[in-house]
């Protein structure tokens, strides 16, 4: 009887180690799909969505177009920044937009999204849907949000602003959208 508790005990563990192992496995391969986390102006913008490697790019593009990864800084109004990224694959059925945006840089440099403002906040897009799930934004009632955004390198001399940062939205009849170990690093 006792050799049936522990060949029963050894399967569960081997289980449940089996299983922990696949997520991570999962993990670190979606992780190795983004740019890494850089300070150096690579313009680059990655993150995960809902644990899927969300890379800005536009493989739409053909010799010209707009880039898939814009950024604005505007010292007239304290410090905004709006980061905009696009990933866009006709192909792959993709078409869909984050953005982020944070005020009064010139001081600080940690942003932690409780209570959102005019220009702080994030944006979730997904052009594909047809419902009123395809724009979900932090600043819109009912929508709910929470985050941070931490400005990595902010240096205005040399032109470079990097950053990481997460969020989850959520809006009442949507799937919530989290995101996770997001990086950006953008030359002006």
């Amino acid at each position: 009887m006792k050799n049936k508790f522990f060949f029963a005990f050894v399967l569960l563990a081997v289980m449940l180690s089996s299983s922990t192992c696949k997520k991570q496995n999962t993990l670190e391969m979606e992780l190795a799909k983004l740019p890494q986390a850089t300070q150096t102006g690579q313009n680059t913008f990655g993150c995960l969505v809902n644990g899927k490697a969300w890379v800005a790019q536009n493989a739409d593009c053909f010799p010209y177009c707009d880039p898939s990864f814009k950024m604005y800084y505007d010292s007239e109004f304290g410090g905004n920044i709006r980061v905009q990224a696009i990933f866009k694959d006709s192909k792959r059925n993709i078409d869909q937009y984050i953005g982020l945006g944070v005020d009064s840089t010139s001081s600080k440099i940690s942003f932690t999204f409780t209570e959102m403002r005019e220009h702080m906040g994030f944006t979730y897009e997904n052009n594909r849907m047809e419902n009123n799930c395809k724009i979900i934004k932090s600043l819109n009632t009912p929508s709910t949000a929470q985050g941070s955004l931490v400005l990595t390198k902010y240096d205005l001399q040399y032109g470079i602003i990097s950053g990481t940062f997460e969020f989850t939205l959520y809006k009442p009849g949507c799937d919530s959208i989290k995101v996770t170990h997001g990086r950006f690093d953008k030359k002006l």
